[in-house]
């Protein structure tokens, strides 16, 4: 094989092994660890410190791939030195050696030197058909024609678990424009009070706001509006959705209208991030929709993060604005701009809330930070009475402890 294409291959298989130990470790903390090829049965395992981890596997493994990855793949999908660079990057904001001056120099790499640029209007990112657009660092793919005949057992799931609960609702049946509700993830209140709508378009431009009659009841037809949720707070044109939908200006209407007051475990608004109404059923549970692992207003985001941490708030707020800019209603993209006295990390993870919600970022940020224990008790109700410091780990599935030779040493705080 010729060295160069060896050395790719290898540098994709490296940066694959990195990125999966990364996950382990954020998840589970110290684990097995092995760096030699698996040959027939093992029943013994080890006990590795996350730091080793990173020492021995995560780190080497990036900086390998980033010398001999390609800047472009000609075959989509395939993994480039920009991903690398994004990945160790968070790698050195979250592992005990690394270095927050190290995360701004590969985040400005990728920012700069590879011709990646935010979309105009930040709702073209969940655009089905604009999928391989300038912002995608790297996706995972996934093909239509394997998710739509079954070959692909689980696809994108993501349009399943945002959804409220439409099809119970007076006028509505189930359909693929609307999705398939499987009810699981319900923002909660302090996610929903983030946004200035008078300024920041992003709320209302990510959640679903009308659903239209497919099944009415008496007094409408096919298309008329069939439920509405306004969504919280005072919209762009400076009206209290709350105050003005009392009950009498609900009865006056043929449609449903559901306000913060009634929101409830199955009637929220829904995020619309990962709807995809090409699926061949109603019912077909698996989307065709790429995973978006890294984004570059992520790399902004995770650049203004370290360079508050090394105390240059006026160079984070630079980055955080280039964010809210884009975000900002037509016209608002100077009310949407903070100073450096606006940041400290409590605002860097709202802004990070307000821009990647929904796409599976949250739990590492806060448990990164220290935030996680902080903010479920201050803003999750369903889960501040039970969640505790242990938390901030997750447990060593059963069937790991199980199929290993003596045992396997559960994660504290957990019982065994």
């Amino acid at each position: 094989m010729d060295p160069a294409v060896k050395n790719a291959r290898l540098a994709e298989v490296r940066f694959l092994r990195a990125l999966y130990y990364f996950n382990l470790v954020r998840y589970y903390g110290d684990i097995h660890l092995s760096l030699e090829e698996t040959e027939g049965v093992e029943t013994e395992a080890n006990r590795v410190s996350a730091s080793e981890v990173y020492s021995q596997a995560i780190i080497p493994d990036l900086q390998f791939a980033i010398s001999n990855l390609p800047t472009t793949q000609s075959d989509y999908g395939r993994v480039t030195k920009p991903a690398a660079e994004f990945l160790f990057a968070k790698v050195h904001l979250t592992a005990p050696q690394g270095s927050a001056a190290e995360a701004v120099s590969l985040m400005t790499s990728v920012i700069n030197n590879y011709g990646f640029s935010l979309l105009d209007e930040w709702s073209d990112l969940w655009d089905i058909n604009n999928e391989e657009n300038s912002e995608v660092v790297w996706t995972i793919i996934n093909s239509k024609q394997q998710v739509d005949e079954g070959l692909d057992g689980y696809g994108h799931r993501g349009h399943l678990y945002f959804l409220f609960e439409y099809d119970k609702q007076p006028g509505m049946t189930r359909d693929t424009e609307n999705g398939r509700p499987w009810k699981r993830f319900r923002p909660t209140n302090h996610l929903l009070s983030l946004w200035d709508r008078t300024k920041d378009a992003r709320y209302d431009k990510g959640y679903k706001h009308v659903w239209y009659a497919n099944n009415p009841v008496a007094g409408q037809s096919v298309g008329d509006t069939a439920l509405y949720i306004p969504g919280p707070g005072v919209d762009k044109n400076g009206v209290d959705q709350d105050g003005k939908w009392t009950q009498a200006a609900k009865d006056a209407v043929i449609y449903q209208v559901y306000t913060t007051d009634q929101y409830n475990q199955r009637i929220f608004p829904s995020l619309n991030k990962w709807i995809d109404n090409t699926r061949p059923n109603r019912q077909h549970t698996q989307g065709q929709r790429d995973y978006i692992l890294m984004r570059l207003a992520d790399a902004y985001l995770i650049r203004a993060e370290a360079n508050h941490k090394l105390g240059n708030n006026q160079t984070a707020a630079d980055d955080l604005n280039i964010i809210r800019r884009r975000g900002a209603w037509e016209g608002q993209e100077d009310a949407m701009e903070i100073t450096a006295a606006d940041v400290d990390i409590d605002f860097i993870l709202e802004e990070r809330a307000r821009e990647l919600m929904g796409e599976g970022h949250r739990w590492f940020d806060l448990v990164r930070n220290g935030k996680l224990v902080e903010l479920v008790k201050a803003h999750n109700i369903d889960a501040t009475q039970n969640i505790q410091a242990h938390h901030v780990l997750r447990p060593i599935p059963l069937d790991q402890i199980d199929r290993t030779e003596g045992g396997y040493g559960q994660n504290p705080g957990y019982t065994q």
